[in-house]
């Protein structure tokens, strides 16, 4: 392990390891520094500049040791431009200031760029609310645009069937495109063009048929890649957040899902949990529309426990109890073949820790499975 250096952010003087990002140290101080195109599981890059600090070092004597000032602490030599905070590493005694009418500046004018060519839809954007764009744009943005000229535009696409890409929304930060390709290992998404014609979109514009996919739309920090499912059915505000278990395999995998009402809306990744670490396939992320399908076969019975007694009702035909002696008895009213007879089962009663087991119980008409609630 490397081993841990000083560094001073905004006046906080925090311990890290070397090698450390100025984002993150900053984040050890607990001072926030906005950023768009870093991820945790992604390698520097700078795209998106949002993230300018200014540095300075310790300046060094001919013996290589910081030259002390004359209140006794080292005289600081600052960088004449501001840095990336994404990309900079720290070093041992290095000062941060992030909250200067320099680097507030910077920053402002790097939010004037990246909000050029937005169409500012915010009122029907799917990421309203939740859209990193939209937060910083009101704590740097300006409340007028010095640009008169026409906007660049781009035609809306759909990737698939579960991705809706808008491209005149996207800031170029390149998190969907590096995260399928060094997390996900897909290689589906590129960027087309150069320069202001820059387009993020899939390999000669197919449908994404990933088994991964949807991971890109989690991880865009604007609007520019939604959801299809979700697409115009509810805001942020509006849903109860639940994390539980995927559905879909056995290996357990974290979810968040988005309920409104009785209606599972969508399903997101848990960051930093279970063992998908946020990731989700295509199936555990928009396979939850079956919940509230019309179609969807309904369980026979659902079992309740009073005190010692498992009870169950079935319908207005059938009804299930525990005897004293550990037997499961199954009375049922006059069967549906229109016989007339009741009919009397008894099968042993066999309990786990998680509740009652599965039955497979017979009367005079019919043979159905007992499944565990």
């Amino acid at each position: 392990m490397s081993a841990p250096v000083k560094v001073t952010v905004n006046g906080r003087t925090v311990e890290v390891p070397a090698g450390t990002l100025v984002t993150d140290a900053a984040r050890a101080a607990e001072i926030h520094v906005p950023i768009f195109c870093s991820h945790a599981k992604l390698p520097p890059l700078g795209a998106c500049r949002i993230c300018v600090v200014e540095v300075g070092t310790p300046r060094l004597g001919p013996d290589r040791k910081p030259v002390l000032g004359p209140d006794g602490q080292p005289e600081i030599v600052w960088m004449p431009k501001v840095q990336t905070g994404c990309t900079t590493p720290v070093s041992d005694g290095m000062h941060v200031r992030t909250r200067t009418e320099v680097a507030t500046a910077a920053r402002k004018g790097v939010m004037e760029f990246l909000l050029v060519n937005h169409p500012l839809d915010c009122p029907v954007c799917d990421e309203g609310g939740e859209c990193q764009l939209q937060d910083l744009a009101f704590a740097f943005g300006h409340d007028y645009s010095r640009m008169d000229e026409a906007k660049r535009t781009f035609d809306s696409e759909d990737l698939g069937p579960i991705v809706k890409k808008e491209a005149n929304r996207c800031i170029v930060c390149m998190r969907c495109v590096r995260y399928c390709d060094e997390v996900m290992g897909e290689n589906a998404l590129t960027a087309h063009q150069r320069g202001v014609f820059t387009e993020i979109s899939s390999f000669d514009r197919q449908p994404l048929a990933c088994e991964q996919c949807g991971n890109c739309v989690e991880v865009c920090p604007v609007g520019a890649l939604t959801a299809l499912p979700y697409r115009f059915k509810a805001r942020p505000w509006d849903l109860r957040q639940h994390i539980t278990i995927c559905e879909w395999c056995s290996n357990g995998c974290s979810v968040r899902l988005g309920v409104r009402g009785m209606e599972i809306l969508r399903a997101r990744g848990t960051e930093y949990r279970g063992v998908n670490q946020e990731y989700l396939c295509v199936r555990g992320r928009f396979g939850h529309e079956f919940v509230n399908a019309a179609d969807r076969p309904r369980p026979y019975c659902q079992v309740a426990r009073i005190g010692k007694r498992w009870s169950n009702v079935f319908g207005p035909s059938m009804c299930i109890s525990a005897r004293a002696d550990g037997l499961m008895v199954v009375r049922t009213n006059p069967c549906r073949s229109g016989s007339g007879s009741s009919s009397l089962s008894v099968a042993p009663l066999r309990s786990t820790s998680f509740g009652l087991n599965c039955w497979v119980y017979r009367n005079d008409c019919d043979t159905r499975r007992l499944s565990r609630m």
